[in-house]
């Protein structure tokens, strides 16, 4: 059951890691003209210094928005399914656990923008994107349990009459 719940996280956090590289390399790609960092802009010492005079937001850009968007619905909702799928005998609670490894990573990769000194959009994007990331992640869980486990529902029905 510890080795299932251990290999379950590391898969999820090298899943992951690697689609936050892929997914924040590629949208400058679906957004023709954008900078190329602006998909994760806490990467950026330029936008940093733009958002300090106020003239960049990351919550209004586009290639923000829809790596927040990607990120949220293909790395931390299905990733979070297929932990749930990996070790559905557990509670929702246990299952939701292995989503901290990658919240804390995608923490870590915020971190500048969670400082202070950073400008206030930078961290109210960094937070909000991290709010956005755990929601995702409790959506995911919630759906294995009511979509995939019917026979859970099932016997709940019939205890309660």
């Amino acid at each position: 059951m510890a080795s299932r719940f251990v290999a379950a996280t590391l898969v999820f956090l090298a899943w992951c890691v690697g689609l936050h590289f892929l997914i924040s390399s590629s949208v400058s790609l679906l957004v023709p003209g954008s900078d190329p960092f602006a998909s994760f802009p806490f990467a950026s010492v330029h936008l940093a210094e733009e958002a300090l005079e106020g003239s960049y937001q990351p919550l209004l850009d586009t290639p923000f928005q829809i790596y927040v968007g990607l990120m949220c619905l293909v790395t931390f909702l299905l990733g979070c399914y297929w932990v749930s799928s990996r070790l559905r005998g557990n509670s929702f609670w246990l299952r939701l656990l292995p989503a901290l490894a990658p919240l804390a990573f995608m923490a870590l990769a915020m971190r500048s923008a969670l400082v202070s000194g950073f400008a206030g959009s930078f961290r109210t994007a960094a937070i909000a994107s991290l709010l956005l990331f755990g929601a995702s992640s409790v959506i995911g869980a919630l759906l294995y349990t009511r979509v995939a486990m019917p026979s859970n529902n099932a016997l709940e029905r019939t205890r309660n009459g």
